[in-house]
């Protein structure tokens, strides 16, 4: 049969294309990441343009992404197929993992991040700087959402149903690493651009979601290298599961698909046990001991019956990530649908191989099982393996008539050991590892505790039985998240003060004065603030420098001055609201509202002779840089000029006369930093170096109101670098 040609008004591309790049970013918790207006996380397709990009915990430390691709495939059985009349014995429409049809299959109709409160504004010498200043631009504000912040999506699909879904992120501590999928599946019919619809009843509907994680961005991806880079998609990871009668102990009843990253086959060819990947290079930190998964919170029974069905997902599955159904939709190619569905459908006959790569049954053993029980690694254990396995949850079979709808729910979250455990028993470990690479070794010895209270001295032992409570973390989020959705009113996580809608940093001369907004005040249950300040670099430690309220015996402020702030160190800030405990905890605001990207540095006031500016430190000497500003990255490479005026350029030369840079000093003070690279980029080599200060406005005196510096006066200065 002859393919209807599908006409396309302009406006209607037009909106597809805007809507297909279009992001928006879940990152006010310690859980950070992005997602697709068209539903769906593809691989590669994040904003870091890498493999590994995404579900980042904790984000404060960086690079702890885990996300490598997701799709979301929904099929069901002899559909007439109104674009271009065939019928098909097994429809599917499928988004990702690698690729999506946004013109015919799945067209975004609505796309937003609301927010219970909105973005903070947060400035440091008046600059807009928060942290997540781009990410978090709330679309609508609704002082009644049950969460911090909600992903709202709305997408019709060529299937006629008309797919919704609600993501939420709570702020609350004990509810941060783990999102709230909501999906509603409406038969609204609507099934091309033009609005027509269809009213045929969908038979033996599966929706089916494929999910594929990855060893962490830092330990597979970043500078460290601390196991192979086919980690990083998914080489050796191990898929597993559970539900009723294959319960994962202490969590009984709880249906889940999680992942891990076990022990790379490298480790036979590396004299050392990569499981977690110890950072033997740095501070021994484990950079890989992520679990990441999905728990599922309910199902629709059918689509009139709402209640819970408890065997849903019908579907535990694992499949190879390089097999040809993870590819290119052809959504009008009977053979791809047919061999999509067998991998949706509740069906322990559907052992296929696609391209040589098995894929698991129904239900019965994991991957993860078999991996085990084979004595292998996971990347060997597959053939053809070099993608990894990828898992998948189906839901169904369901008869959806035209007017019905189906509503899934599930938790996505990431567990692991706490930051300071890492650090620990990553550090342990390395203390003992003897290889060549590791620069920590210390031949150090003695018996290790393991999580049971009982002592080892195999040190691979001791590393793996920390790595793997994880999953009991993983497993506590989901029942965390579970019992939030399952109260009996909707949700009911007891809700964090609002933070502060204004957070100013103000640097001067001898200290930085901080002032904020009061509206956290009106909150029923607020009892004061708490202001937090890092060194060097806004991802280092942050102290508490000073509290008011609660049980503090000071009474509420607004404005706070650190006057314990050094010249010549950059500084970063947070402030949190807290309530009185009256929930039984202490609630606090998320930092990630107020948290500031910009550094804050005591400021000299504006000079007005030429003649007293000063080069500091002069020389800079590359080996001296712990004495002159720290070891930290954030100012290792800075020199300082003092005694600027209010307005000028700064003009750095080599002593051959080669202009190298050009800094703008626009801020009315006589600091200014540079951190020794040129206008291309590249860090300056060792050498004497020449500055002209040009004056850009004429500076007066304050008590005269005559002028004491013209624009264009000029004076030239030298400074020595050693490298």
């Amino acid at each position: 049969m002859k393919m209807k040609k599908i006409t396309v008004p302009l406006l209607s591309l037009l909106m597809v294309f805007a809507f297909a790049a279009e992001k928006k970013y879940l990152q006010i918790t310690e859980l950070s990441n992005w997602f697709f207006s068209h539903g769906s996380e593809l691989e590669s397709e994040g904003p870091k343009d890498t493999q590994v990009d995404g579900l980042s915990y904790p984000q404060f430390y960086g690079f702890q992404d885990v996300q490598a691709a997701k799709g979301l495939w929904i099929g069901c059985k002899n559909y007439q197929d109104p674009i271009n009349g065939a019928t098909y014995e097994h429809k599917v429409i499928a988004n990702g993992p690698r690729q999506v049809d946004e013109l015919t299959s799945w067209r975004t109709q609505e796309f937003e991040l609301v927010g219970q409160f909105d973005q903070c504004e947060v400035l440091v010498n008046g600059v807009p700087s928060a942290r997540h200043i781009y990410t978090d631009k709330v679309d609508r504000v609704d002082p009644d959402l049950v969460a911090d912040r909600m992903i709202h999506t709305e997408i019709n699909t060529s299937l006629g149903l008309t797919v919704t879904r609600d993501i939420y992120a709570f702020s609350h501590s004990d509810h941060q690493n783990y999102y709230i999928y909501e999906y509603t599946f409406d038969h609204t019919g609507i099934y091309d651009s033009e609005g027509n619809t269809h009213t045929q009843t969908l038979n033996d509907v599966y929706f089916y979601w494929q999910v594929r994680y990855g060893c962490s961005y830092e330990a597979a991806d970043y500078d460290l290298n601390l196991i192979t880079r086919a980690a990083k998609w998914g080489e050796n990871q191990m898929n597993d599961w559970s539900y009723p009668g294959k319960d994962y102990p202490g969590y009984e009843g709880i249906r889940a698909a999680w992942s891990w990253n076990d022990t790379h086959s490298e480790r036979f060819t590396a004299p050392y046990d990569n499981l977690g990947a110890p950072d033997f290079k740095i501070d021994g930190h484990l950079a890989s001991p992520h679990f990441s998964g999905i728990g599922v919170i309910h199902a629709d029974r059918s689509a009139s019956d709402k209640s819970d069905d408890p065997e849903q997902p019908s579907t535990y599955r694992w499949l190879g990530s390089n097999s040809l159904v993870c590819y290119e939709p052809k959504e009008f190619d009977p053979n791809m649908m047919s061999l999509r569905y067998k991998h949706m459908e509740d069906n322990p006959g559907n052992i296929a191989t696609v391209d040589d790569i098995p894929t698991g049954e129904g239900r019965g053993a994991s991957q993860a099982d078999q991996v085990i029980s084979s004595g292998e690694t996971a990347d060997k254990w597959i053939a053809g393996g070099s993608g990894g396995a990828s898992m998948g949850l189906g839901f169904g079979p369901y008869q959806i008539a035209h007017g019905d709808s189906v509503k899934i729910v599930f938790a996505e979250a990431v567990g692991t050991l706490g930051w300071e455990e890492r650090e620990e028993i990553g550090l342990n470990w390395c203390e003992r590892a003897n290889f060549s690479a590791n620069e920590l070794y210390t031949g150090a010895s003695g018996d290790l505790p393991l999580p049971d209270g009982s002592m080892t001295g195999d040190i691979d032992e001791y590393k793996r039985s920390w790595v793997m409570t994880g999953k009991d973390s993983l497993f506590q989020a989901f029942q965390r998240a579970i019992n939030n959705y399952n109260n009996g009113n909707g949700y009911q996580v007891d809700v964090p003060p609002p933070p502060p809608s204004r957070f100013a940093v103000l640097p001067g001369g001898d200290r930085v004065v901080l002032e904020w907004s009061d509206n956290a005040e009106s909150y029923p249950t607020f009892s004061g603030y708490r202001v937090y300040r890092a060194l060097q670099e806004p991802d280092s430690t942050y102290h508490l420098i000073f509290e008011c309220g609660n049980s503090t015996g000071e009474p509420v402020v607004n404005t706070f001055e650190d006057r314990s702030a050094v010249r010549g160190f950059s500084y970063y800030y947070y402030i949190e609201s807290v309530d009185n405990g009256s929930s039984g905890k202490e609630l606090v605001s998320s930092k990630f509202h107020t948290m500031t990207n910009e550094a804050a540095n005591l400021q000299r006031p504006a000079g007005t002779v030429l003649d007293e500016i000063r080069v500091v430190p002069n020389p800079y000497n590359r080996r001296a840089r712990s004495i002159q500003y720290g070891e930290s990255t954030g100012d290792k490479n800075k020199i300082n000029f003092y005694g600027l005026p209010p307005r000028c350029d700064i003009l750095i030369y080599t002593e051959r006369g080669d202009l190298v840079k050009t800094i703008h000093h626009t801020f009315p003070t006589g600091d200014e930093s540079w951190d020794m690279t040129t206008d291309t980029n590249q860090l300056i080599k060792s050498g004497v170096y020449i500055a002209r200060i040009v004056v850009t406005e004429d500076v007066y005196d304050d008590a005269s109101g005559s002028v004491v510096l013209k624009n264009g006066d000029s004076d030239y200065l030298k400074f020595v670098v050693i490298r």
